[in-house]
């Protein structure tokens, strides 16, 4: 379920990008940058906690393992380049 929540929000990211007015970009791109991070933190929980658990079932779950870290190795380059361009700089006070 969460695979699918994850593609349908970057879905509507893409989508509706073109449409946001410029008053609207900081709002925008901290949602951006927050989706990032997420999706960036979901992957790190997985390869620190859940890969470990499930390989403690022997060859049972090494498929899903191999599939879910090639798309971590796929992935990560795309968000931390969504995270290099949706950073606000610090706003002076």
């Amino acid at each position: 379920m969460l695979t699918f929540l994850t593609f349908l929000t970057f879905f509507f990211l893409l989508k509706y990008a073109d449409q946001v007015r410029e008053p609207e970009y900081p709002a925008f791109l901290t949602y951006c940058e927050i989706w990032a991070e997420f999706l960036h933190e979901h992957h790190d929980v997985e390869e620190l906690i859940s890969f470990p658990f499930l390989q403690k079932f022997g060859k049972k779950y090494e498929d899903v393992i191999l599939e879910l870290n090639g798309e971590h190795k796929t992935l990560i380059p795309s968000i931390e380049g969504m995270l290099s361009v949706t950073t606000l700089p610090p706003t002076s006070v």
